[in-house]
């Protein structure tokens, strides 16, 4: 008994030193893991150069375009001087190394081009969002990480679901907001409507044609666009209500889930359909354990059936009626020929310029006018015609190997499920709509290697629990997404 009764006192120490030490660690965080006028320095810099590089805003008019222009290029470098530099760990420098060694092929490609000298200008011009991927790998701290930046990405959604809900209730009710025709600026001439601060309206529009629904993009130019970038509205917005329990989120969510079912993106609402079906495979793979790849594998089989069975009804009732409903929910039949029309094309081009034939528009392309739509829209065509086979290689190598991480990332739980399930909608949405290669898709890239980087280097004795959200539990509110431990290079 006595033996029992010093055991029992032995664990009640145990335990009692264990929380002592977590509250000492928790306020040591506190003091010196948050800083909220940095953290929001942060998140405003970032929140601007989001909307330079995924808007076009800043298109309506030379003066603006130059404004562009200056945030494209100033704040990378604000951001690497004012915050200060980490080291990366291996498997970043490891992503960063391969991204170096595609920028080389793009430029030795441009090199010998049919325009090298239009042709390493475009590569130029492409390029600077991989010098800001390279900024957020020393920026974005590892272990004493915070992810308030995440919230960055909801309050933006929620502006631009605010300012499409707003159009489309006064389009539809027939009294539209004051409009003007623009034309973008060093953008191939596009012309758009123009609402001023409710954003834009489509080409169809601001050629004074008839139409019958409001397609929301905000500033966007293409709702498909805008359908890509609130889907990591919505997940984040959801992760961060969900972990944090801030109420905020859940309007957050709830706008831009509007938002984005006004988009009547056919892409947009099969990517969400998607991600929760990796979602709920990831989920319960450990629960069925031995069943998990045949019932995988017939999920998956269900999902594209309900897929292909989605785009013919799409089909089908867009034909069926000239009604509005048929007209935001169905789609025509050339959205889907067309982009099968561009993998054609870009198959034909690919056999006779293996190696790709540089980063330039069909407009300045003798190549490109002899397959049209080549490389067009899809990001692995894109980069086939860009880089040919080799680059598309070493592209798919990135994205394989931060996909793999993020699914990882999922199954863990925490703040991390819902950076790897933003990462997978926006591997997914490029796929139809898009190229790797934007603002966006390299903040979420980033975010995943830097969680997962952390989860893997923040020491021994917690590497047993589950994920960093629910290692570190700092509080109520937001403090929960600073990660102890200050270990800078």
């Amino acid at each position: 008994m006595a033996q029992r009764g010093c055991v029992k006192s032995d664990t009640r120490s145990v335990v009692t030193s264990f929380a002592k030490s977590n509250v000492t660690m928790n306020s040591s965080a506190n003091s010196i893991s948050v800083h909220p006028v940095r953290d929001a320095v942060f998140c405003v810099s970032l929140g601007i150069y989001l909307l330079a590089t995924q808007t076009a805003m800043f298109r309506a008019d030379e003066t603006m375009a130059s404004i562009e222009f200056g945030i494209k290029l100033l704040m990378p470098v604000w951001l690497l001087v004012t915050f200060r530099s980490y080291k990366p760990p291996a498997k970043v420098i490891l992503v960063l190394c391969v991204y170096v060694a595609l920028t080389i092929y793009l430029i030795a490609i441009g090199l010998v081009s049919e325009a090298p000298r239009l042709v390493l200008l475009n590569t130029a011009k492409f390029l600077y969002n991989a010098l800001f991927l390279a900024i957020l790998f020393v920026t974005l701290r590892r272990q004493n990480c915070s992810l308030k930046f995440l919230a960055v990405i909801p309050y933006l959604g929620t502006l631009f679901a605010i300012q499409t809900i707003i159009v489309f209730a006064l389009v539809q009710s027939g009294h539209p907001p004051p409009s003007e025709p623009i034309v973008m600026v060093r953008y191939k001439d596009l012309r758009l409507k123009s609402f001023g601060l409710l954003g834009y309206g489509s080409s169809i529009q601001a050629e004074g044609k008839s139409f019958q629904v409001y397609r929301a993009q905000s500033f966007f130019m293409e709702p498909t666009r805008l359908a890509s970038f609130l889907e990591s509205a919505v997940i984040f917005a959801l992760g961060l209500y969900k972990v944090a329990r801030r109420k905020s989120m859940l309007l957050c969510a709830g706008l831009s889930a509007v938002s984005l079912v006004l988009t009547f993106s056919m892409t947009g609402y099969i990517v969400s359909f998607s991600t929760a079906i990796v979602y709920l495979l990831t989920q319960y793979w450990r629960r069925v354990r031995g069943m998990a790849p045949f019932i995988s594998a017939g999920t998956v089989v269900i999902a594209v059936a309900v897929i292909y069975g989605y785009i013919n009804g799409a089909t089908t009732f867009y034909q069926a009626s000239e009604q509005a409903l048929n007209v935001a929910f169905g789609h025509a039949d050339t959205e889907v020929t067309g982009r099968a029309g561009f993998v054609r094309e870009t198959v034909r081009l690919i056999q006779e310029h293996p190696y790709g034939i540089g980063v330039i528009g069909a407009e300045d392309s003798s190549i490109l006018q002899g397959y049209a739509g080549a490389g067009d829209v899809i990001a692995p065509m894109a980069w086939l015609v860009f880089a040919g086979v080799p680059g598309l290689m070493l592209q798919l190598g990135i994205i394989t190997t931060v996909l793999l991480i993020a699914v990882r990332r999922v199954r863990l739980g925490g703040i991390e499920r819902y950076i790897g399930l933003a990462f997978v909608a926006a591997v997914l949405h490029h796929c139809v709509a898009g190229d790797w290669f934007d603002s966006r898709f390299f903040l979420l890239l980033a975010a995943v290697l830097m969680t997962d980087a952390s989860y893997v280097s923040l020491g021994r004795a917690h590497a047993g629990t589950r994920s960093l959200s629910q290692r570190y539990r700092l509080g109520p509110r937001c403090e929960m997404f600073t990660l102890p431990y200050s270990t800078r290079h």
